[in-house]
């Protein structure tokens, strides 16, 4: 596999994964509603567990823009690659998002009087603080 198709696929499978994790406990009516942060931060290692080893072997599954900039910059990754990996991961990203919002979009509706939830899918942690009070 090409390397800049795996960083696209691994990082769509990352954002999917994760994202749809977060979809299944903060959007209402969905089987996980309400499960909690525990699901989440499981959720979110398996989403890389799963992405890392599916592209790994071909990329180095960098799967964040800022991984490849870092490593760049520290020189043990080619400039001249950068920007391939980064607009794989970008593009990999949006897909994993659209799949997310497609997947869930029944419970998005159900939602709609909830703005919180629904930002929750894709903004986690601003979910989880500001239900708990500290945000």
């Amino acid at each position: 596999m090409d390397p800049y198709i795996a960083e696209f696929v691994g990082t769509a499978i990352l954002v999917l994964l994760g994202c749809g994790v977060c979809a299944n406990v903060s959007l209402h009516k969905t089987n996980g509603h309400d499960s909690g942060w525990i699901v989440i931060s499981f959720g979110w290692g398996m989403a890389v567990f799963v992405a890392v080893a599916c592209t790994g072997e071909y990329s180095g599954a960098h799967l964040n823009p800022a991984v490849t900039l870092g490593l760049a910059l520290e020189g043990f990754f080619p400039w001249s690659r950068v920007a391939g990996y980064m607009t794989g991961q970008f593009a990999g990203a949006f897909v994993g998002a659209v799949l997310v919002w497609l997947c869930y979009y029944q419970h998005f509706k159900e939602s709609h009087d909830d703005p919180a939830a629904m930002k929750g899918v894709f903004v986690p942690v601003r979910r989880f603080v500001s239900r708990h009070g500290i945000y």
